[in-house]
């Protein structure tokens, strides 16, 4: 289906949503992302950074920055997210990738045909606002993207600071390439950073955690909160799993099925959070029964982190005005002090008077 954004929507599969589009230049893209050699690589800090700057500046909940393969997309640093990778089927970034030289901006994803069956959308998630800037080479390919998501609607967005991050990225990915020896990584915590850039600046530090930071969106000041990641769910020995979805079916979870009685993972799937990311996908690129449970993870999670940030905004607005009732403390001895040692002095002249 030809349209507006410059390529075919593929709506030939069973799902409602279209299939992830793949570039023309699609083997020359690998490469270059190969070249890189930044997939699955451990956190680092000045990643982490750029994207709680984005989700401040932006007043988005989450940010990231993302690589995509052949299969996956895998994200290098998050603010947050819970998962390491989603499957390439599912990524909005898929879109993102099909022009090197353009933002995207969906104020609204319920509305944009691209999006609004997509399962980010529809389910738990509910990712309602989406924006996001190309990650592109010298070569001008492009292997990733930097992106926001919000769970409300946006009427405007300007993608300038985005810009700016994206060129921060590929700086620090060329440095990278240049000496990978001197790569540094996240400390655990991560300490408020002292270092000035021309970016701007994160007021607010996450707690103590592996990876992922919150924000809430709004007008409100800045929240953020740290959630810790979930380990695999192990079914009930009593749970019997619905009749298997067939191998070409992106989403093999039974329709009718609950959440506590999710298909179960295959025989020695490792537990670990890569292999969770690597297993959600099938060698053609199309979700497997691993894949459906992260999604489903993925879902009842972001509610819980919403919750939590809200309430960690509400913590954050009282120790603001606790803060001002301090100042304004310090302000009234200070000039009590100087009243008493105005008066001591009198008192002292006019006894030598």
């Amino acid at each position: 289906m030809v349209n507006s954004y410059g390529y075919d929507l593929d709506f030939s599969w069973d799902h409602p949503w279209p299939r992830a589009p793949v570039p023309k230049d699609e083997e020359l893209r690998l490469a270059e992302l190969e070249r890189y050699q930044i997939l699955d690589t451990p956190p680092e800090e000045r990643f982490n950074k750029l994207c709680r700057i984005a989700c401040k500046e932006m007043k988005c909940p989450i940010s990231a920055v993302s690589f995509i393969d052949r299969t996956k997309q895998w994200f290098k640093a998050n603010s947050g997210l819970t998962q390491a990778a989603i499957p390439r089927d599912v990524a909005l970034c898929a879109h993102t990738i099909m022009n090197p030289r353009s933002a995207v901006v969906v104020l609204d994803t319920t509305s944009d045909e691209r999006f609004k069956n997509n399962p980010l959308v529809t389910r738990a998630s509910s990712v309602k606002f989406y924006a996001a800037v190309p990650l592109v080479t010298s070569r001008n390919v492009c292997i990733g993207s930097v992106f926001v998501f919000d769970v409300k609607t946006h009427t405007s967005c300007e993608t300038k600071l985005l810009q700016k991050i994206a060129a921060k990225v590929m700086k620090y990915l060329d440095e990278r390439l240049a000496n990978p020896d001197g790569v540094p990584t996240a400390p655990s915590p991560a300490p408020a950073s002292s270092n000035r850039s021309s970016l701007p600046s994160a007021s607010v530090q996450p707690a103590a955690e592996p990876q992922p930071n919150r924000m809430s969106a709004g007008s409100k000041p800045e929240r953020r909160m740290s959630v810790d990641q979930p380990k695999p769910l192990s079914p009930p020995t009593s749970a019997v799993a619905e009749k298997p979805a067939p191998a070409s079916s992106p989403v093999a979870a039974a329709p009718q099925q609950n959440e506590s009685a999710l298909v179960p993972a295959a025989p020695g799937a490792a537990t670990d959070e890569r292999s969770l990311a690597t297993s959600a996908v099938s060698n053609n690129g199309e979700m497997t029964n691993m894949g459906a449970m992260l999604m489903n993870l993925l879902a009842r999670t972001t509610e819980t982190q919403q919750q939590l940030a809200a309430q960690q905004g509400v913590m954050f607005e009282t120790l603001g005005h606790h803060s001002e009732q301090l100042n304004s403390l310090t302000e009234t001895l200070t000039s009590l002090e100087l009243r008493i040692d105005r008066t001591v002095k009198a008192k002292a002249a006019s006894k030598q008077a």
